[in-house]
């Protein structure tokens, strides 16, 4: 689904871990405010856009934002309902501001919903449907639509060694004894059903 394909090409401020955990991924840390309603996020220093730009807190807030605005109707819009603001104290924080303290922002921010996006390029494009410049460990070559995804590694990729291999492709399968014949014959490594 395009949900699981997003995370080859974005990353959020936290992500789930295999341990059930969140765990830091584009924010290097976080702390959060005695009273539970305001959450500080430091940004990795290290991380840049498939286009070469270097993240900014701008395209964290820009994101949340678009997440939060009702016109666009994000599936991820009700973990941020108790978010009051977010502001940027330098190009490397984001400080959100709750109404309330909440539990599930972190579990919001590591959702499929919260991928980061730089703003330039939405604001030039118009959205990221057909295009996907993210922070991720594959920049995407080529995508055609009911047919085939090809990707290639990101060689500015924040989480070093990673990913360890070069270059991946999607293909669209629509008949499942074909897909079983194709893994049977090693033509492709992986299937979803």
């Amino acid at each position: 689904s395009r949900q699981r394909i997003d995370v080859l090409f974005y990353n959020r401020l936290v992500e789930w871990g295999t341990d059930g955990a969140i765990h830091p991924a584009l924010a290097e840390s976080w702390t959060v405010s005695p009273d539970g309603k305001i959450w500080t996020f430091k940004l990795r220093r290290d991380v840049k856009f498939h286009s070469g730009r270097e993240l900014a807190a701008d395209d964290v807030k820009f994101t949340y934002e678009k997440v939060m605005d009702a016109k666009v109707g994000s599936g991820g819009r009700g973990y941020f309902a108790a978010v009051e603001s977010i502001e940027i104290p330098d190009k490397s924080t984001v400080r959100i501001h709750t109404k309330a303290p909440t539990a599930s922002l972190l579990a919001g921010l590591a959702g499929n919903w919260s991928a980061i996006v730089p703003r330039d390029e939405v604001e030039k494009r118009g959205d990221l449907r057909r295009t996907a410049i993210g922070t991720g460990p594959f920049i995407l070559q080529e995508w055609v639509p009911q047919s085939h995804l090809k990707a290639r590694r990101n060689p500015d990729y924040w989480d070093k060694g990673k990913p360890v291999v070069d270059a991946i492709e999607i293909r669209i399968i629509p008949d499942e004894a074909s897909i079983i014949a194709q893994l049977r014959t090693g033509n492709i490594h992986h299937a979803m059903l």
